[in-house]
């Protein structure tokens, strides 16, 4: 299995196994995260593209870990009861404990975020020339 450059058709990276739930993307860069299960060792495998200059990085999922949404500058996570971040540019992993994360994330940095209740979101959009943000 591979991704490609679907303007040049270059191939971007290369996975073994098979994909292992939805890919993640980032608008404003383009770049794509995707979760693939390496069948010899069991291991689920998160891998960064660039859609220019290929694979940024790949790293080993642990038990239940499921990519939710992505920023600009980092991929959010669902794990067990909690959640993490990782870059996009570095891929390094940050814990956020139960803090609510993004459903999605426009290229402008405003983010949709469950509030738990069905069907009830908050809208938040970054602070913008000095401007506080506001949440409705």
């Amino acid at each position: 299995m591979s991704a490609h450059n679907p303007r040049t058709g270059a191939i971007l990276a290369e996975f073994s196994g098979h994909l292992a739930g939805p890919s993640i993307s980032n608008e404003s860069s383009e770049n794509l995260a995707v979760s693939s299960f390496r069948p010899p060792d069991g291991a689920t495998m998160l891998t960064a593209i660039d859609p220019d200059s290929g694979m940024l990085w790949e790293q080993v999922l642990e038990g239940d870990t499921t990519p939710a949404s992505a920023s600009d500058k980092a991929i959010y996570l669902r794990v067990g009861m909690g959640n993490v971040t990782i870059t996009w540019s570095d891929g390094h992993q940050q814990q956020r404990g139960q803090e609510r994360i993004p459903m999605p994330v426009l290229p402008n940095g405003t983010g949709l975020f469950p509030t738990g209740d069905p069907y009830e979101y908050v809208l938040a959009s970054p602070q913008l020339d000095g401007l506080k943000a506001e949440n409705r």
